[in-house]
């Protein structure tokens, strides 16, 4: 066959496709609008994600952490009953302690740590997930994920556990 005188099967396929549709309606015409403009707006945030050299919010959290732990360490050696003291004097989760009204317990268990791999570990997750999350739903956002988590794992704990509780790991 000559070019010009038989459609070509792939040009005669797409044709075949187009006449199965519609045309769109104006209404439709800006459904579709919209859902590629949301489309193009969570490509470019997961670029800038990719992109992103420095999460402020998560690197504050990590030094924080750090911070109280070393704090926590000064107080009181690791695995003696000084420590103990020490991290429920700065605010370890305790069902008992939040049912007499220490309220400030649900946000402060997830600053504190309880050894030295349980600090490492909680801040290798908090920078793999922080950074992510934070450039892709913005610092107050990130913040706000946060702090919500937080309580509700510290919540969970007092509910559930028996004892003092610290860590991250339901931020």
């Amino acid at each position: 066959q000559q070019f010009g005188k038989a459609p070509l099967p792939g040009l005669k396929n797409g044709v075949d496709q187009l006449e199965e549709f519609e045309p769109l309606s104006p209404h439709g015409l800006e459904e579709r609008l919209a859902a590629n403009r949301e489309s193009i707006e969570q490509v470019n945030r997961l670029n800038a994600v990719a992109e992103r050299q420095f999460s402020v919010a998560t690197a504050a959290l990590c030094a924080v952490c750090v911070a109280l732990f070393a704090l926590s360490k000064y107080w009181g050696a690791e695995g003696n009953a000084a420590f103990s003291r020490a991290l429920f004097r700065m605010g370890a989760g305790n069902g008992d302690a939040l049912s007499r009204g220490d309220w400030w317990r649900l946000l402060a268990p997830a600053f504190l740590h309880a050894s030295v791999p349980h600090l490492l570990v909680n801040l290798t997750a908090l920078w793999s997930f922080g950074t992510f999350l934070e450039g892709f739903l913005g610092r107050p956002r990130f913040l706000a994920l946060y702090a919500l988590s937080a309580l509700g794992g510290s919540l969970a704990s007092a509910l559930f556990t028996q004892g003092l509780s610290v860590g991250a790991s339901g931020a």
